[in-house]
């Protein structure tokens, strides 16, 4: 990944993070068809702060660790969602689609990563 090209990578998480936090209910709604509980909402709120946190360290240090750091806590997000799609029937599609979010933010941390030491062994 070059970096003018990674760049987006931390923008379109900033931007899914900061849906998440300022508009949680409407977030929950269109991805589960319901309305949002207060429980819902509140949740969504502190993922969508983990995401802001996350694109703001991935754009200011996006190392090999970083992006992959970022990738794993990606991919236990995910797991958790699908545990949570098993669990709540009534957030089964809000679950499925935020953990298929996290799957695809890991996917890319994880290549980023990938890229990132490929880049810094052929400099050596």
């Amino acid at each position: 990944m070059t970096d003018a090209r990674f760049m987006v990578f931390p923008l379109v998480r900033g931007g899914y993070g900061a849906v998440l936090l300022c508009a949680p209910g409407a977030a929950v709604r269109l991805c589960s068809g319901r309305p949002a509980s207060p429980r819902a909402r509140a949740v969504t709120r502190v993922l969508g702060a983990r995401h802001l946190i996350q694109a703001a360290v991935t754009a200011t240090a996006p190392s090999a660790f970083v992006l992959s750091t970022g990738a794993q806590v990606d991919l236990a997000h995910a797991a958790s969602m699908l545990a949570l799609a098993a669990a709540d029937r009534p957030l089964r599609r809000a679950a499925l689609a935020d953990g298929l979010t996290a799957a695809t933010f890991a996917a890319v941390g994880a290549a980023g990563a990938r890229t990132r030491r490929c880049h810094r062994a052929e400099s050596r």
